[in-house]
């Protein structure tokens, strides 16, 4: 097996990009963040223009007055994005290719910077310095059944959430859905250790925080630390595997094997186990962002140089090494079924790509 890249398109900016995101692939509508301005890419397409011919074009929105932009995630044509005093923007994409900011923000924890958001199965999960945790359920579903309801995010800068103190080393989240009706699992990277959460459904239509459990560690003992986990920097978890990469290069791969347990002393109703499939040091630094392609069984892993490494997960093999960037790559989202691949960086570029894998 091996894999091909072809570099599509980039985008310049006016500073490190933090991250960048699909909208959607098809369209060629595209989402990226610096610390002062969130940008959104699309096709300037003109009357009886092809659209795949037409130029690119931007709309940008800067950073508020006295904060900058930390993280951002997508939710359909919206981007939430997170600052440095605590506060989550809502930025939105209408048909005319217009970017807006919604007047309302969500004050997650006034002034305390918020390291790290991730949203999976409806809810965002934002972690602010001193691990402090804010899980919002239900978020970003529409208002009602109606065609072309608007999203719920209103509701949320009306209320109080009461937030979660974990540990005070937390700095990456990573959430997983098994299944409809099971708890998500929430991984949390800390210094020495990747901590196991349960986050359980949500009842009615509450807004209010609710349970976040502890499950254990990151180990084929729950109870028990591995070694594997120390100094995580980035985490994917997607189709029953988890990709960790870490400061000094090392990349590792587990399986999440769950499955029911209605047992009478059952404490989470289902039984988790973490069986570890490979480590292998292909990077001689600290790896910065991770993806893969579960249906092929490929990973795409790059480091603070810029460089990209794609594992066959089956084999542990490198299949190719290639250079997308001259600096750090911030961010990484492959679209498999389409082999577009769009990736983030501090060298001031987005760039998208597309892939073959053979």
């Amino acid at each position: 097996m091996k894999t091909l890249e072809h570099l599509r398109h980039c985008f310049d900016h006016n500073g490190p990009v933090l991250t960048a995101a699909f909208i959607d692939v098809q369209k060629e509508q595209y989402f990226s963040l610096t610390e002062n301005r969130i940008y959104y890419w699309y096709r300037d397409c003109k009357q009886n223009e092809c659209p795949f011919e037409a130029p690119f074009a931007n709309a940008t929105e800067p950073s508020p007055t006295g904060a900058k932009f930390v993280d951002m995630v997508h939710i359909d044509h919206h981007a939430v994005v997170a600052d440095s005093c605590g506060v989550l923007h809502i930025y939105k994409v209408d048909n005319l290719n217009v970017l807006t900011k919604e007047e309302f923000t969500i004050v997650s924890m006034k002034d305390k910077c918020i390291i790290d958001i991730a949203y999976c199965n409806k809810n965002l999960y934002v972690l602010h310095e001193g691990g402090f945790l804010q899980r919002y359920p239900n978020f970003g579903i529409p208002v009602d059944d109606l065609p072309n309801s608007p999203l719920n995010f209103r509701v949320f800068s009306q209320q109080r959430n009461i937030e979660l103190k974990i540990q005070k080393e937390s700095r990456k989240l990573q959430p997983y859905h098994y299944k409809d009706g099971q708890p998500d699992l929430l991984f949390v990277a800390e210094s020495k250790t990747v901590r196991v959460y349960a986050a359980y459904p949500i009842v009615g239509t509450k807004c209010t925080m609710e349970v976040v459990s502890k499950c254990g560690f990151l180990s084929e003992i729950l109870s028990q630390k591995d070694i594997s986990a120390i100094d995580t920097e980035i985490m994917l978890a997607d189709d029953g595997l988890l990709l960790l990469g870490n400061k000094n290069g090392n990349l590792s791969c587990w399986e999440i094997a769950m499955a029911d347990d209605n047992s009478e002393n059952a404490q989470h109703k289902f039984k988790l186990q973490f069986k570890p499939i490979f480590s292998t040091w292909q990077h001689g630094m600290k790896i910065t962002a991770v993806d893969m392609c579960t249906k092929s069984l490929i990973s795409f892993s790059f480091d603070k140089d810029g460089c990209c490494v794609a594992m066959d997960l089956k084999s542990n093999r490198v299949v190719n090494k290639f250079i997308p960037h001259a600096k750090a790559v911030t961010s990484v989202q492959l679209d498999a079924k389409s082999g577009i691949m769009l990736t983030a960086s501090k060298d001031y570029t987005a760039k998208v790509w597309r892939v073959w894998i053979e």
